[in-house]
This record gives C-alpha cells, structure tokens and sequence, in this order.
C-alpha cells in the first residue's frame, strides 16, 4: 500500500529488526502486528519477499516498503509512512563463506518539513575477515560524504568482536554520527541476546534521543527488536 503521507514529521520513531529469515512462525506476525503500527520507520533484515510476508507487508500496513536483494528473494526491507524520494539499493562485492552469497543494504532519503533525511539499512558481512566487512562499509562512502542533512544507519552489524565494532565505530564516527546507547542502569545492554554480545547497532546524526526501547520480550527470531524515538537537531543544520 501507498505511503500516506509526503514527509516525515520532525518528531518520528524507527523500528530496527533481523526477522530471523523472513519471520518464521505465527508469532512473529502477532509480534509485527502489535509492533509495527507504532513506528514512522521500519528497518528489517533477513526478509525473504513473497509468499506470506510480502503479503502481511501490504495488506496490513499503510506504509511504504523499499527493498535491496541480497540473492534470491532475501535481502532488507525499509517501510516508511512517507515516500522516499531516493533509493539506493546495494550489495556486497564479498560473499559469505561456505554459502557464498552477498549481503545487501538499502539507502533511502525521506524529505522532513525542514530537512533531509538518509536512512541507511544495514546487515553486514558476517563469516569474513574484517577487510570485507570495511569493503562494505566503503559503499556509503559517497552518500555519507554529500549527505549534509540528518543521518540513520542502523540494522544488524555483526559485530562479534572488538575488531568488527572497533572498525564500524571508527567509520561512522568519521562522518559525524554518534551510537545510541541502549545500556540499563546497570551497564547492561538489553540487545545482547548473544554471549558474543550487541550484533544490532543504531547511530544518528543530527537527531536527538527522545526515547529508546528494546522489545526483550519478543520471541519470534533470535534477535531482539529495538527502537527510537527521534527529533530534528535545528542546531546541527
């Protein structure tokens, strides 16, 4: 279905999600159905397009989906409740060991009242060395580098050791941007559903951190859903 709206509001919320490979089982369509209504921007990885959740996509939300293909029907799924004006759909020059496919992200530009936003939906290379991973990492290079409104880049990252986080840090700091931090009082972050640690990471520039949430009671696909509500920075414009 059609956006139904022309812009995204100053205020927004963003949804970050790996549906576990296209959202197996009816409990993630409960889950989605709970979940979904409540965010302007929907960022989702591991989709797999066709069949039951192509079909769940358009028949139960007004928003809008923009998608890269990774191999196949897989790939990343940006919805949005406003149209995007640019899209850039992508996919790494690396494959994955052993199954020997590419992964994909998906750049898209949203007009707000007083800016442009770039969205940038990610899900990184994950069994390479750390030189395909930052090979990925150069796609955005251009974007990034032209993009002088305010910037999210957010999905599933990987980020399995201190090299991978040290080099995805290192880059988007590089352009501005700053992690969100999702960490309890307790120094705990709620994302970790892996002993490896945080694989999902969210940065913005020139947007402030109204609120930020992770879903840890979902149990409809290994990785837990995590969100933000975000406003437009006039100082940083």
């Amino acid at each position: 279905m059609p956006a139904q709206q022309a812009t995204l509001p100053s205020e927004f919320s963003v949804l970050i999600w790996n549906i576990y490979k296209g959202g197996k089982g009816q409990k993630f369509y409960r889950e989605a159905k709970e979940i979904f209504p409540r965010y302007d921007l929907i960022l989702l990885q591991e989709t797999v397009f066709g069949g039951q959740l192509e079909e769940f996509l358009a028949n139960e939300f007004s928003h809008q989906e923009e998608r890269a293909i990774s191999w196949g029907r897989n790939g990343v799924a940006t919805l949005s409740t406003a149209s995007a004006t640019e899209v850039f759909p992508m996919k790494t020059k690396g494959r994955e060991f052993f199954v020997f496919t590419p992964k994909a992200s998906l750049a898209t530009i949203y007009q707000m009242e007083e800016a442009e936003l770039l969205v940038i939906n990610i899900h990184m290379i994950n069994f390479r060395e750390t030189r395909a991973m930052e090979s990925q990492l150069d796609q955005y290079s251009d974007l990034l580098e032209r993009h002088k409104g305010p910037i999210i880049v957010a999905g599933d990252f990987n980020t399995w050791s201190a090299g991978r986080i040290d080099a995805v840090d290192k880059f988007l700091t590089s352009y501005g941007l700053k992690e969100i931090d999702f960490a309890d009082s307790k120094g705990a972050d709620p994302r970790a559903k892996f002993a490896v640690g945080v694989l999902d990471r969210l940065y913005t520039r020139g947007l402030k951190v109204l609120n930020a949430e992770v879903f840890h009671k979902s149990r409809s696909s290994d990785h837990y859903p995590f969100a933000v509500d975000l406003k437009l920075d006039s100082t940083k414009e």
